[in-house]
């Protein structure tokens, strides 16, 4: 599942990798709006969605904020940790969370900000993408 401000940026593309993979790819195509009211439904949305499916299924959760975890200056373009959290308690032991972040300094932080918002217990890995112009990676997390 991936949000995405705006233009839909094309994520429902990413459909076309199910059948390359073998696996079935679900895309919550919504908006994502700036009003707190908007995004409080948009993840309710996304935790009914992972409530009702299939006992035995386990999913790669994604949420691909445009710039990542909020922290202390947070915009329209990140994700709340209370939305992760919320996301988080809805998915199932052998579920993984991924979670795109941009980021300008410290990853470890911003590691650190994920695991506030799953549990200071929780082991976070860092996938880092970043370059000397791109500075984007994956934080991700297996549910127990």
């Amino acid at each position: 599942m991936a949000f995405a401000r705006g233009e839909h940026r094309l994520i429902t593309r990413i459909l076309t990798l199910g059948p390359l993979v073998g696996r079935q790819i679900e895309v919550i195509d919504a908006p994502y709006r700036n009003r707190s009211s908007a995004r409080d439904d948009y993840f309710n949305q996304t935790v009914r969605q992972l409530l009702s499916r299939e006992h035995e299924r386990r999913d790669v959760v994604l949420l691909d904020p445009d710039s990542g975890i909020a922290g202390a200056n947070a915009g329209p373009n990140h994700v709340r940790p209370e939305h992760i959290r919320q996301v988080w308690d809805a998915m199932k032991a052998g579920d993984t969370l991924l979670v795109y972040q941009a980021y300008q300094h410290s990853l470890n932080a911003k590691a650190d900000q994920l695991r506030a918002a799953l549990g200071w217990g929780t082991n976070v890995t860092v996938t880092d993408f970043g370059g000397p112009n791109i500075r984007i990676a994956f934080l991700w997390a297996v549910k127990p």
